[in-house]
Order: C-alpha cells, then structure tokens, then sequence
C-alpha cells in the first residue's frame, strides 16, 4: 500500500453525481458515506484502496466499513453466454456449455473462461440466454437521444450514465416489441427527495397531451407505475409502494420492467426483488416503442439515470427458472414447448455441429437426443447446498452472481475464493458490484 491513511466515517454534505459516471463508486458505514475515484485493489482482509481526489495518495478504506462498490468499467467484448448454470446455493454463471460428461459439466464463461463443474454442485441449467436480443445498452452519448424542451444543455453525459442539473427531459425511441424488459439506475443526492418519471412502451408524443404509454414515477411519496390511455380514463394506477426513498440508503434505485405487451402484464422488480405483476386494465396495450426520461428536480440540483438496458422478453425462460423442481430425487427437463419429463441426464455432447443432450425419462430403455435448441430449463438431481458463509456477493455484468468468502482485487483482476468451486479468476471488467452480505444499518453501532 501506498498509503496507511485509514478512513472509518467520512460524511459529505453533498454528493454531485456528474463526477461518478467514470468513476468507481464506494458505499460505506450503512450508506451514510458514498465516495468515487478508482479502486485499487482489495486485500485479502476486505481493505479497499481507493484513489480518490479527496487526498493525494490513495485512501485506505477499512473492509468492515465497506458495503458496496459499483465498477464503472464494461467487460470486454466475448462470445455471448448461451446459457445459465445454477449453483445448488443458488449462485449463477452464464456461460456456454462445452460437454457434460461422467457427471462433470464443461463450461466457458465470458467472465471466467473455461470452468470444470461437478455435477453435485449443479441445480440447474437454463438454455436459450443468448444475449443477442439485446435492443439497446446505454447511455451512449448526446447525439442518440431527442431534447424535450430543446433542454440539451441541461444534460451531461458520462459511461452509460445520463445526469440532468436542473429540470430536464429526453426521449429515445428503443424500438421495443411486443415482450421486453427495460432495465435502469436512479441516482440521486445525498439529502435531497429524488423526482423522476420514467416512460415506457412510449410513443414520442408530448407528455402534456394523453396517450396510450406506461410510466413510473418515484419521488417524495413512494413508486407507483401508472397506465395513460389516448381516450377515455387517462391514468390508471397499475402498482403504488408507499417505500421512502430514504430506505435507499446509498441514494441509488435499481428497476427492472418486464413487460408482456401479448398478455397486457407488467413485473416490476426493484433491486433484484420482485414486487409483483399486475395487470394491464386497458384492453389494447400500448404501442410505442421510446422511453422518456423526465427529471423534474429543482435548479441546481442533480439527477442521473445509468445502465439503461433493454432487451427482447423471453417469458418462457423466466417462468421454468421459477418452478419447483420438485423432490430432486430424479433430474427433471423442461422443453420450450412446455414438455416435462423426469429421469436422468445422461450427457452434454456436440452431434451434427450443434448440442445435443441425452435424456431418459423413468418409462424408456433409450436415451433420447434432443437439441438445446428445443431446451429450456433441466433441473438435476440432488440436494442444495446450505447457505456458504460467504462474506461478499459477485454481481456479474447483465446476469449471473457469486457469494464468495474473499476477494483480491488487483487493477481490474479480481481473484475470488468461492466455498464450492474453490480460486476463481475473473477477467478484466468481468464484475458490475461488489456487495458485502448483510451490512450494517446506518442504525447500527
């Protein structure tokens, strides 16, 4: 280390949020502190070196104070992981799948490069998550979004992070389909009551006359997503929670949107959590394919939306993820067409040039061949692992995570102790977040 300046509590009377969207960001003490700079490395005690223009040299930051860190760097480009390997305690890896051969899975992931996994860590096995359905993964820049009010000089932008100082709005037509999900972060300041009202499935049409869109509001009374309807009642509430903004103590939200335009249903998940899907009370769902962002804080101070994501909805997917796979006496196997059986996989091999997997359900003498292509979702036999005591949780870019016992970090090269899997190297810009398991309430002593 450079440095043996160590920082237990540092309270700052304002966080200005332009300065974080190229920067790593470090939550500390309950989220009563949140600082940025570039993260230097974690040692093997939790310790965060962080260089920071709050000091010359790089600040030691003590692990027990540290309860996340956002990175701001982007992983490099890879193959895209075709599918989705859960653990038996519940930690997920996308990858792609090389064999699976005497009870041993082969995988390559786009984070962890080839992995060797026995079977008596697996859960499950989810196929179909390649993710070229991607619509748009940004902010990019200035130049790909319309000014509401011609208010350009009111944003700045930064990597993948739009930030507004004052009142402000801009829209994007995202080209969304019939099934999506929209994925973003709201930012606000440290001490101040957020405002924004995010759009969705939105025609580009001005916000001050009715039309057919959804939209979510989250400010002083809560979140609610709302319906507005082009004729007749023009909002209707589809979801209200009454939650403060203070609950997030690090002055961060993160929303997911799944929406089913074919069924009229939307899930709303907030930080990973789902809270419900309801129902879309307006016959016709709404066509448009824009989100507006409308930010209606007051002068001088600052707002941002980061990590705006949005990808074509394979319902499918997520509704065989959910299920019970039952008593876990027998491996059970899903087709996309919502065929079950339960029995045994036998293996995990290339035929013809493309995966093949080798089934056979209790009824038959023969494996059966079926293509991946066809496969949704294979739950295989055994029990779960209790909980690890894990200290940190690995959040992975778009999907997958991993509760690890320690973690060195050096540059971007990240080194994990994983309770199952054992020494794990991750490649450069591989992790989105870092999270310590179960910190401390601002409350705590």
């Amino acid at each position: 280390m450079n440095s043996n300046h160590r920082i237990t509590r540092i309270t700052l009377a304002s966080l200005l949020l332009a300065g974080l969207a190229d920067a790593d960001v470090v939550t500390l003490d309950g989220g009563s502190t949140v600082l940025s700079g570039s993260v230097q490395s974690i040692n093997t005690k939790g310790h965060v070196e962080l260089a920071s223009d709050l000091s010359a040299e790089p600040l030691l930051l003590t692990g027990g104070a540290v309860d996340r860190i956002d990175f701001h760097h982007r992983p490099a480009a890879t193959d895209p992981a075709a599918s989705l390997i859960e653990l038996t305690n519940g930690d997920s890896i996308p990858a792609s799948i090389e064999s699976f051969e005497n009870n041993q899975l082969a995988i390559l992931s786009p984070f962890l490069g080839r992995l060797v996994i026995p079977r008596k860590f697996l859960h499950s096995i989810q196929t179909g998550i390649n993710p070229h359905n991607m619509l748009y993964d940004g902010p990019s820049g200035p130049g790909e979004w319309t000014y509401i009010d011609a208010r350009r000089d009111r944003w700045t932008f930064g990597e993948r992070a739009m930030i507004a100082n004052g009142p402000a709005g801009a829209f994007k037509d995202l080209q969304l389909g019939g099934q999506f999900i929209l994925r973003f972060t709201m930012v606000w300041q440290n001490n101040r009551v957020p405002n924004f009202k995010i759009y969705f499935a939105d025609p580009g049409t001005n916000h001050n006359q009715p039309d057919d869109r959804y939209y979510l509001q989250f400010g002083s009374a809560g979140l609610e997503v709302k319906r507005e309807a082009a004729s007749g009642k023009r909002y209707s509430t589809l979801i209200v929670l009454g939650r403060s903004h203070t609950a997030n103590t690090d002055n961060r939200l993160n929303v997911e949107l799944r929406v089913n335009r074919e069924k009229a249903r939307i899930e709303l998940l907030l930080n990973g959590e789902s809270e419900g899907e309801f129902a879309d009370p307006i016959p016709s769902p709404p066509s448009g394919g824009g989100i507006a962002v409308i930010l209606n804080h007051s002068e001088n101070t600052t707002q941002e939306i980061r990590n705006i994501e949005a990808l074509a909805f394979d319902n499918v997917r997520y509704r065989h993820r959910a299920e019970d796979r039952g008593d876990g006496s027998s491996d059970s196997l899903i087709t996309r067409d919502d065929s079950r059986w339960t029995g045994s996989l036998g293996a995990i091999r290339k035929a013809g040039g493309e995966m093949t997997y080798l089934f056979k359900s209790g009824k038959q003498e023969e494996f059966m061949e079926i293509p991946e292509q066809e496969i949704s979702t294979i739950f295989l036999a055994g029990d779960d692992a209790p909980p690890a005591d894990a200290m940190i949780v690995l959040r992975l870019h778009r999907e997958g995570s991993l509760s690890v016992n320690s973690c060195r970090f050096s540059g971007q090269e990240v080194t994990a102790k994983h309770p199952l899997l054992g020494t794990l190297k991750f490649r450069p810009g591989s992790i989105a977040t870092i999270e310590r398991i179960n910190p401390p309430s601002p409350a705590d002593p």
